[in-house]
């Protein structure tokens, strides 16, 4: 017996002596994760949010600094957007020429819109996605497809943060496979409950500053054009009132209208007509019926009248013949 508790106290005295080296371990990578998120937290994010034309923030260069490296070897992320009011006499026409314009250098239309403002006259909004390096060529090319109203440029540089989520994302994949390692010489469950858990964070934020790098990625390399396009409003003042000269083409379009419309009328009303006589044949032929029964019945009824009177027998008042009275009966014996 003393020998099975002195291998028993043995025993757990070196799982104590395996155990207390790894909660220290945790610990410390606890602490320098803590520390880590801190000094990121402390850094600068001076990034501009870009209000008319965008100018570059001057905090990208402290940042640099920090990081050791020149300022002419950071690459400026910058997102870019611009939108556009265009006037056109055929707005499906230009938006649809504007639209293969994008394509051919390399963007997409991320979103349109048409609405009918009246006969012939439409109104288009379009969101455009091309090249960044590309989006002053598609401003300048925009008098093709129409007098341009307005324009209106916008820039946000996003450097230090961009470059910033890159260094905690760096961190985070560190923190993840110290993690792992710990978490491979867990003794105990509530040990690898407690890394497990904390593994768990770490991987949520990787995932996290992972998604956002791609986001601004895709902004920076496409810049977004935003574009309205609308109908010219040709007005002419006469005599105090004001009155809009209808083009040709929105005369030809009015008036072939009008016929396609009068020609829809008119196979309406034919179309209604046979509904309602279909709906009114069946009461129709009941009626009928009704009607061919009760004459055959009043001309059977004179034919059998002519009958009789061509037989002598005169109809009484009521039109039945007239009967002679039956012969007394003779008197009891």
């Amino acid at each position: 017996m003393k020998r099975i508790d002195a291998s028993r106290s043995r025993s757990r005295s070196r799982s104590r002596s395996r155990t207390v080296p790894l909660r220290i371990a945790l610990a410390a990578l606890l602490a320098l994760a803590l520390l880590a998120a801190a000094g990121c937290a402390a850094s600068p994010s001076n990034g501009n949010t870009g209000n008319g034309t965008g100018t570059e923030d001057k905090g990208g260069s402290d940042f640099s600094a920090q990081k050791g490296a020149p300022t002419s070897a950071i690459e400026r992320k910058v997102i870019s957007t611009a939108s556009a009011g265009l006037e056109s006499d055929d707005v499906p026409d230009a938006a649809d020429r504007l639209a293969a314009a994008v394509e051919s250098m390399g963007g997409y239309v991320s979103a349109s819109s048409r609405t009918e403002l009246a006969e012939g006259r439409y109104r288009a909004t379009l969101t455009l996605k091309v090249p960044s390096g590309r989006l002053a060529e598609l401003l300048a090319r925009l008098p093709e497809f129409g007098r341009v109203l307005s324009t209106q440029t916008a820039s946000e540089d996003v450097t230090d943060q961009y470059y910033d989520a890159q260094a905690r994302l760096t961190n985070a994949l560190a923190q993840e496979a110290q993690l792992l390692e710990i978490m491979k010489k867990a003794g105990t469950i509530q040990e690898t409950l407690l890394v497990r858990a904390e593994l768990d964070k770490v991987q949520q934020a990787i995932e996290q500053l992972k998604g956002q790098i791609r986001l601004w990625d895709a902004l920076v390399d496409l810049g977004t054009l935003n574009v309205t396009i609308e109908p010219p409003t040709e007005m002419v003042s006469s005599g105090g009132s004001v009155f809009r000269i209808m083009s040709g083409s929105e005369l030809w379009r009015g008036a072939s209208r009008a016929f396609l419309g009068s020609v829809a009328f008119v196979a309406n009303a034919g179309g209604y007509l046979v509904m309602a006589v279909a709906a009114l044949l069946v009461p129709a032929l009941l009626i009928a019926v009704l009607v061919l029964l009760i004459l055959a019945l009043v001309r059977a009824r004179r034919r059998a009248r002519a009958r009789r009177q061509a037989r002598g027998v005169p109809p009484n008042a009521s039109g039945t013949p007239n009967v002679p009275p039956a012969p007394p009966a003779p008197p009891a014996a």
